[in-house]
């Protein structure tokens, strides 16, 4: 057995949740929580979302981090807490195709978008 290749395998880059679990939970889940950010900002290894810096905001982004860790496995979260009550930020990265993944769950994209939308028209 090699201990190195063992030591840097990656989760697959796949959710281990149905799509009736998906449909389920997806107010506790990515879809959920991107529906209350301010904005949403692509980069090549996957997304940063913000959000007001609001307890309600802080506490749902945490429950989402745990919920998707165990279903997400290939999914890294860090989470930034500014001083002077500045925006929380959340960046979900991954490795190579973590993008394809996050942009590649229609509904997820389909809700990011229309919630953009709606900030948009509102400023």
């Amino acid at each position: 057995m090699n201990i190195e290749s063992t030591m840097n395998a990656q989760p697959a880059i796949a959710c281990t949740l149905t799509p009736d679990q998906l449909q389920c939970q997806a107010d506790v889940l990515l879809p959920g929580l991107a529906a209350r950010s301010e904005s949403c900002i692509w980069s090549d290894a996957g997304v940063q979302l913000r959000f007001a810096p609001t307890t309600e905001h802080l506490t749902a982004i945490v429950t989402t981090i745990d919920r998707e860790r165990h279903c997400c496995a290939f999914l890294t979260f860090r989470l930034t807490v500014p001083a002077s009550e500045g925006s929380l930020i959340l960046e979900l990265t991954g490795p190579p195709g973590t993008r394809e993944f996050l942009g590649g769950r229609r509904e997820d994209q389909q809700h990011v978008e229309r919630h953009l939308d709606h900030i948009a028209r509102v400023q």
